[in-house]
């Protein structure tokens, strides 16, 4: 090997290692409001960097991306494709999509199957226009109705079957242990699982973000009451939501996610 080559080597290693770092040091947002140039420039000047990724509900759009506003559909607006993916991409933010899907996770099979190959093709026809996307979909449970192993083992093969990669977002297992032990006997039936995304607030406030008097860090961060499957690492934890005039839903993340993204 050349000196040269040598050189390369090290240079390709400490960039590999200084995106490691940066990874770790970052964060992640989510918003049920719509990604916006002006909501970018903020989080730029109020944080002094970008997060590392962007969650936004997914859908429902018609095929070309277009929202498509549902009667059924709660939070509006929806999620617009073809505007948001285009911005958070020449921003160069990783957009995460979440399956809207928290009213239905109660369900069984049938439902998880139905919902699994919606939220698939949608994800699928994202990824053809946005191809930086990530193609880890994050399955949105919440507090209630408490999730049923079968939805979820039926939902993630079928995101599987796809060629994506299924995750969930659920609240911390401290309180809501019926939802981690949910997804603990799906795993144990041959459910995939590619991380989740915890939620758990502990008292943090907007005001704390915003004055910068936060007291969540990731060494308070406690990841061994974070652990799900085996096959499924803690990749973020939600701490802080509605800052910025209720824009922004921040989220910490694992100091080793590089090893899982």
């Amino acid at each position: 090997m050349t000196p040269d080559q040598v050189a390369d080597l090290a240079e390709d290693a400490a960039q590999t290692a200084a995106t490691k770092a940066d990874i770790a040091d970052g964060y992640a947002v989510d918003s049920s409001v719509p990604v916006t140039q002006a909501r970018i420039d903020l989080l730029l000047k109020e944080t002094g960097r970008l997060p590392f990724w962007w969650g936004r509900y997914l859908g429902p759009t018609d095929d070309k991306g277009t929202p498509v506003y549902d009667e059924g559909v709660k939070f509006k607006p929806v999620f617009n494709s073809n505007k948001e993916a285009a911005l958070l991409e020449a921003a160069g933010v990783r957009l995460v999509t979440i399956a809207r899907r928290s009213g239905q996770v109660c369900l069984g099979s049938d439902a998880g199957e139905k919902c699994g190959r919606e939220d698939a093709a949608q994800l699928t026809a994202l990824l053809a226009r946005f191809p930086s996307t990530s193609r880890r979909l994050f399955l949105d449970v919440e507090m209630k109705p408490t999730m049923t192993s079968f939805f979820y083992k039926a939902w993630a093969i079928e995101i599987q079957r796809a060629d994506l990669e299924p995750a969930i977002y659920l609240p911390n297992a401290q309180n809501w242990g019926a939802q981690w032990e949910a997804l603990q006997n799906a795993y144990l039936r041959g459910a995939p699982c590619f991380g989740i995304w915890v939620a758990g607030y502990f008292g943090q406030s907007a005001k704390d973000c915003e004055e910068g008097t936060s007291t969540f860090t990731r060494e308070t961060w406690q990841p061994r009451k974070a652990q799900g499957p085996a096959n499924a690492p803690a990749l973020a934890w939600q701490y802080l939501g509605n800052a910025y005039q209720k824009q922004f839903d921040f989220s910490i993340l694992n100091p080793d996610i590089a090893a899982w993204w």
